[in-house]
């Protein structure tokens, strides 16, 4: 859905929704947001840093028909928490949720992304973006 120049998509998920949300941008123009379906290769997990258990979302935001990379306002993504999560967190302790860069995975963290939990859902703040894939682990 397009808001005022800015752009808001609800992905509804087996196991989980996602929303992004990104305000109207102070470059203006446009914004579309598009799932992506095929993955990118080659995305394994690191031992001791990060195992993916649940892939969510692939997905990028476009302007003109080309890919946004930053975002002034930044954007909001909201993933909702899976089952799948939840037992893994049950037995590492953690819940995280993290990003692909290409190489390896990111976690989102509260001093970059003001990353929070909410009972329901983990909320990212993002201003800086390609179209990595975002996993709970």
């Amino acid at each position: 859905m397009e808001m005022n120049g800015g752009a808001e998509r609800h992905f509804e998920l087996e196991g989980g929704d996602v929303w992004v949300t990104v305000p109207a941008q102070d470059s203006g123009g446009a914004l579309e947001i598009q799932q992506i379906t095929e993955l990118p290769p080659g995305m394994r997990g690191t031992p001791t840093v990060f195992e993916p258990c649940d892939i969510r979302i692939n997905f990028q935001v476009l302007k003109g028909g080309s890919p946004v990379q930053k975002f002034s306002p930044p954007m909001v993504l909201r993933v909702a928490i899976t089952d799948q999560a939840r037992a893994r967190a049950a037995d590492t302790g953690r819940l995280r949720l993290a990003y692909w860069d290409g190489s390896e995975w990111v976690l989102f963290t509260k001093r970059k992304h003001l990353f929070h939990l909410t009972p329901e859902y983990g909320i990212a703040v993002i201003r800086d973006w390609g179209d990595p894939a975002v996993a709970w682990g």
